[in-house]
């Protein structure tokens, strides 16, 4: 239990089979929790609460500002 509700964490590590090396899992978050909305319907699950980060912009705003050293003001600008 956590705060009152129920929780588990799943942990996995994907295997190169023919090199024996661990694969890498690039951007996986906007999957996990994708995949965590859609098991939170199937199940009749209550929705886990939903971190608000107060940012008017998405990741893939933000990576963009950060490559090009500018504000979201400026990069915003037509």
């Amino acid at each position: 239990m956590k705060n009152g509700r129920q929780h588990a964490h799943l942990v996995v590590q994907l295997t190169d089979t023919a090199t024996g090396t661990v694969k890498q899992l690039r951007n996986n978050y906007y999957k996990q929790s994708a995949l965590a909305r859609d098991l939170e319907r199937d199940f009749q699950l209550e929705p886990t609460p939903q971190r608000k980060t107060g940012k008017s912009y998405d990741m893939q705003e933000a990576q963009q500002i950060k490559k090009q050293g500018r504000g979201v003001k400026e990069y915003r600008a037509p």
